[in-house]
């Protein structure tokens, strides 16, 4: 599989082995990929690694629609889907495919969800107020979380495949 590196973040990540990788295209043409593997712990845990949106093709609903589907895809085989994230876009993304922030961290600013796991506002409101905090956030993301509207927790979407 190759994803073109000046259309996709994280584009060489996808290229090992290893891993298990779920793509959404458009005819032929590669629009978005999920990498995944399971927990060297947990058997019954999977941990997705990096979801990746052409640029050119972000904030229209792929991300989640494509961790809905994964999610699903696992139904019955695992116990728990978990995911880091130090991106707030994708925090709130996440929200929208079922996922739950659970309190933890990994590595530096990775906020840890999980799915399936009741949803809460006060557990949404805890993850953005980590982002708030961060002194390094680009204009963009500034932006982002002084919204108003960032206070609402994301209803989870049912997408259809």
């Amino acid at each position: 599989m190759f994803l073109e590196r000046d259309k996709f973040s994280y584009a060489g990540k996808f290229v090992g082995k290893g891993t298990g990788k779920i793509l959404a295209k458009n005819g032929e043409k590669i629009i978005a990929a999920l990498s995944f593997s399971g927990d060297r712990n947990d058997k019954e845990v999977i941990w997705i690694r990096y979801v990746v949106v052409e640029k050119n093709l972000r904030g229209r609903g792929i991300g989640p629609k494509l961790l809905s589907y994964a999610v699903e895809s696992f139904v019955g085989r695992v116990r728990l889907v978990k995911i880091a994230t130090n991106n707030i876009f994708a925090y709130r993304a996440l929200y929208k495919s079922g996922f739950e922030y659970t309190g933890k961290k990994t590595g530096i600013l990775e906020l840890v969800l999980e799915c399936p796991r009741a949803q809460t506002q006060e557990r949404y409101l805890e993850g953005i107020e980590i982002f708030r905090s961060v002194k390094s956030l680009t204009d963009e993301e500034v932006e982002f979380v002084s919204k108003e509207d960032i206070k609402n927790m994301p209803t989870k979407t049912l997408f259809s495949f």
